[in-house]
This record gives structure tokens, C-alpha cells and sequence, in this order.
């Protein structure tokens, strides 16, 4: 009997245990997830426009149930990486693209240049080379420019044009031995540039070109672009100016944002920006979103930022008290406000914060750069 009950008393500790694992396992109940930290909140551009006062909007047909189908519930929030940039980098993106004639060239560089503050920039030769501590980089080709001849002169010879073809070959050429372009980035926009028309005496008829292609290459995340960089390609395949902006940046987490009709709402929060094609000659008093985007806000490549975060763009139509149709444009921050440290927004071009949860900055910093009413 004593040894029954032994055997028993065993056999039923052995099944609470199991129960036990089993009740935690469904349950889910392992190490819990590490919390959110919040983040500084996102400052958009001014808009370029007189503001307009509210009104209503309204979603189009099928276009609040398109967003929901397409937007996720959380998006990866990024923290940009800053280092000082120094004479070194110049001097090798000046080396990658061929435009050092002399080895000597680095020890007579100045180790800080005039610049703005977070800048290296220096003129290697016909091209200025920018190298800001985020990542970002600039090339100006001063002795490659349009043929000016071509607007002034309507004798002058046709212009050099290019294809979109052998722009996009003279891009990704450039981009693969000068190493700027980052891992998973693609490209995604081609435009003419400097689209002109003229009347040509000799044949009677007016004629238009494109005298240059601008190449444009974004990187992608959840399916949201994220980072741009372009450059503009002329007629005789010469690159005349190229900026990278996609900043160097690592994951602060997956965090839970708006809902799209959640940020129709938070519109006229002071944390958005809206604009109207007409403003101030007619204000709208409806309007209907036609389209929803989203998108890694960055900001101008000179811009301080110090995480880099997803908006909202909504565009559609406007009409006035007189049904007079106009256009306009929402931006607004995705993040859910309880994620975001609250902040005093001191300038265009980010917002920094003090707080044991982040990394604080001096925010006295400021840029000549000025904001972009909304994204390219």
C-alpha cells in the first residue's frame, strides 16, 4: 500500500508538469518581447503655400479599402548612424569616380573644409565632392552643363540627346565602380529633364527635345520606399550632378502605425502638413482622396535627421463654396502618437530629443538646405 501511494503521488507530479509545460506553450507565456522605446516624432517640411484653414475629406470609391488590403499594421523604425565625415572619404569617392590626378592630393587636403557643420566637401579637380556624417553624398560636375546655345540661339545645331536606355547603362555604370549605390536599392524612376521646344527655321517645324534623363534608385522595405538617390545624365552621356540620399541607418524595431483612416483623421494635427494647388485664391471646403502612398520620409540629403520613419501621402481634389476643382496633398506621420516622445520641433530638417530613451543632440544645428513642401 505505502508503495502505491509513493507510485501515485509521483504519477500525478509528473502530470501537473506536463500540464503545465502544455498550459504555457499554448498560452504562448516565453520571454517577453523587449518593449518599444519611444521615438522622437517626425517632422515634416513647412508647407511652401499659404496654409488653409480644415475641411472636410472624404475617401474616394475603393480607395480607404485598397489601403487597408495594402498597408501593414507595424513597420521597421530606423535610427540613422552619424560619424563625422572626414577628408579619407572625400578623397577615395573622388578617387572611385576618377577625378584624382595625384596621390599627394590627400596629404595637402585640409582635415576640416569650409563646409557646413557635419559636411566635407572639397573641388577635386571640375567636380565638388560632399560627404555628410550620415551617409549622404553629393557630386556637381562644374564643367558639364547643358549647351545653353541650344535656348538663345534658334540657329544652333540640335542638342545631344540620350535614350532612357543609355541613361539607365551610364547610371548603374557610374554607381557600380564609384560603390554608392547600397545593398538592395534599385532603380525606379526615369524623367527627361530640360524638355524643350523650339521652331526650326529650316524645316518649318517646331521641334522638342530632352537635352538630359534624371535616374532615380530607392530602397525598399515591407514594400515601403525608403532612401532616393538620382543623377542626371546629359545628351553626350556625362553624368552633370548625382546625390545619395539613403542615409546609413539600423533597425530600432517594428513598431505599430496608423490605420488609414486613422491618419485621415490626425490630418489637421499639428504634426501634418497640408496643401492646396490655389491657396489662398480658393479654399476647399470638400475634398476626396484619390490615391493613398506611403513612404520612408528622408528629408533633403543635407538634413539632420536622427531616425528615419513612415508618412502617409494623400492626394486627390479639392472644390471651393463654387465647385472650383483644385488639387491637394496630406502628409502625415504613421507612427501611433503613444510611440512618440514629444518633442519641440526647433528647425526644417528633423527633431531631436533629450531623453534617456534616446540619443540626445545639440539642436541648435541649422542648414541652409529648405524644406520640400512634399516628396519628389
Amino acid at each position: 500500500m505505502r508503495l502505491k501511494s509513493v507510485l501515485a503521488l509521483c504519477a500525478m507530479v509528473v502530470v501537473a508538469v506536463i500540464v503545465a509545460s502544455v498550459t504555457l506553450s499554448c498560452s504562448g507565456d516565453t520571454a517577453p518581447a523587449a518593449p518599444l522605446h519611444r521615438i522622437p516624432a517626425q517632422q515634416l517640411p513647412y508647407p511652401m503655400s499659404v496654409s488653409v484653414p480644415p475641411f472636410e475629406v472624404t475617401w474616394g470609391e475603393g480607395v480607404l479599402e485598397a489601403a487597408n488590403m495594402y498597408f501593414p499594421a507595424e513597420l521597421e523604425m530606423l535610427e540613422v548612424i552619424h560619424s563625422e565625415p572626414t577628408k579619407q572619404e572625400a578623397f577615395e569617392l573622388a578617387a572611385r569616380i576618377g577625378e584624382l590626378k595625384s596621390s599627394k592630393t590627400l596629404a595637402e587636403l585640409p582635415e576640416q573644409s569650409t563646409a557646413e557643420e557635419g559636411c566635407y566637401r572639397w573641388n577635386f579637380g571640375s567636380v565638388e565632392v560632399s560627404i555628410f556624417r550620415d551617409g549622404n553624398a553629393g557630386l556637381v560636375w562644374h564643367d558639364r552643363d547643358l549647351p545653353a546655345e541650344y535656348f538663345t540661339d534658334p540657329h544652333a545645331d540640335p542638342a545631344p540627346r540620350i535614350t532612357v536606355d543609355e541613361a539607365v547603362a551610364v547610371a548603374d555604370r557610374f554607381l557600380k565602380d564609384a560603390g554608392l549605390l547600397p545593398e538592395g536599392a534599385r532603380m525606379t524612376d526615369i524623367t527627361s529633364q530640360d524638355a524643350i521646344s523650339r521652331h526650326n527655321q529650316a524645316t518649318g517645324r517646331d521641334e522638342s527635345a530632352a537635352l538630359a534623363c534624371s535616374v532615380m534608385y530607392r530602397r525598399f522595405r515591407d514594400g515601403i520606399p525608403e532612401g532616393r538617390m538620382g543623377g542626371c545624365i546629359t545628351g553626350k552621356g556625362e553624368i552633370f550632378s548625382f546625390s545619395r540620399n539613403m542615409r546609413n541607418v539600423r533597425s530600432l524595431g517594428r513598431y505599430p502605425i496608423l490605420r488609414p483612416d486613422e491618419a485621415r483623421e490626425m490630418m489637421w494635427s499639428p504634426a501634418a502638413r497640408v496643401e492646396t494647388s490655389n491657396a489662398p485664391r480658393y479654399r476647399p471646403v470638400t475634398a476626396a482622396i484619390e490615391k493613398v502612398e506611403m513612404e520612408y520620409y528622408d528629408g533633403a540629403t543635407a538634413w539632420r535627421y536622427d531616425t528615419i520613419q513612415p508618412i502617409y501621402i494623400f492626394t486627390g481634389t479639392g472644390w471651393d463654396g463654387q465647385g472650383r476643382p483644385q488639387s491637394f496633398t496630406a502628409m502625415v506621420p504613421a507612427v501611433r502618437p503613444e510611440f512618440l516622445e514629444p518633442v519641440t520641433l526647433p528647425r526644417a530638417g528633423g527633431a531631436v530629443v533629450e531623453s534617456g530613451k534616446t540619443r540626445g543632440h545639440d539642436t541648435s544645428r541649422k542648414h541652409s538646405t529648405q524644406g520640400k513642401p512634399k516628396p519628389d
